[in-house]
């Protein structure tokens, strides 16, 4: 991985598992800064922030619900404030479970 953020910052909603926690390492690979985005587990969203660091990279985990607009607007003004200007937003957030 890169010692820089040389493409900018990336958001990654719903990136605390699965794909998106993929995209995550994947955009940190390629150059990013990233915003790990989780609504729920927080301590798997902190292992891909170590994982990314530990490869050289810039990495964030920020907790919003992107379902309520305030915690969009502040998952947005942290990254910013933390990591510079927003270069990608990948939504990847959804529910996985609870459908009859």
């Amino acid at each position: 991985m890169s010692n820089k953020s040389d493409q900018g910052t990336l958001v990654v909603t719903g990136a605390s598992r699965g794909i998106g926690a993929a995209i995550a390492r994947l955009g940190a690979k390629r150059g990013y800064a990233v915003v790990v985005n989780f609504s729920s587990g927080g301590k798997e969203a902190e292992k891909i922030v170590d994982d990314i660091r530990a490869g050289g990279g810039k990495a964030i985990a920020v907790h919003a619900d992107i379902s309520r607009e305030e915690a969009i607007v502040n998952l947005f003004q942290t990254a910013e404030r933390e990591l510079g200007a927003i270069k990608g937003l990948v939504n990847n957030a959804g529910i996985t479970a609870g459908f009859a």
